[in-house]
């Protein structure tokens, strides 16, 4: 169970990366067959081009569920007529739906390579900032620096 992305990047002449995208969300329901609560899952997949830096937005996987709960006193909240005053039900209703925002960089020197490596042992939140065109500062580390 869990969401599970599946990239498949390729990088042609012209600066474009090519990405073979799946993406699959597995939830446990409140159903139960065989002894076992039924697994629901939702899929995706997509195929796209890219710019080199150019962020790509991806949604599409919508889930909806409804659950009805019914509480009260055992055996008086389910008389008929009468179990209206010895219970009551909760109705809810969850709705949510995944978006990806996709972001390819293109590493090609040695020195792309250090800086991602680096922004990746300081923070990951710095990653951004190491990747090509973008010098790795951290910009609380700065704020702080110019404080008097």
């Amino acid at each position: 169970m869990g969401t599970q992305l599946t990239l498949t990047p390729t990088i042609n002449e012209d600066g474009y990366v090519n990405l073979q995208l799946a993406q699959q969300v597995s939830n446990a329901t409140a159903e139960v067959q065989f002894g076992a609560p039924v697994i629901s899952t939702r899929e995706a997949s997509t195929h796209l081009f890219v710019r080199d830096g150019q962020t790509a937005v991806i949604g599409g996987l919508v889930d909806r569920a409804e659950n009805n709960t019914r509480s009260g006193i055992p055996f008086l909240k389910d008389l008929p007529l009468l179990g209206g005053l010895f219970g009551s039900t909760t109705r809810s209703e969850v709705r949510s739906e995944l978006f990806l925002f996709l972001t390819p960089h293109i590493v090609v020197t040695d020195e792309d390579v250090d800086r991602v490596r680096d922004g990746v042992q300081r923070r990951p939140d710095l990653l951004r900032s190491a990747l090509p065109g973008g010098p790795l500062i951290d910009s609380t580390r700065q704020r702080r620096d110019t404080l008097p």
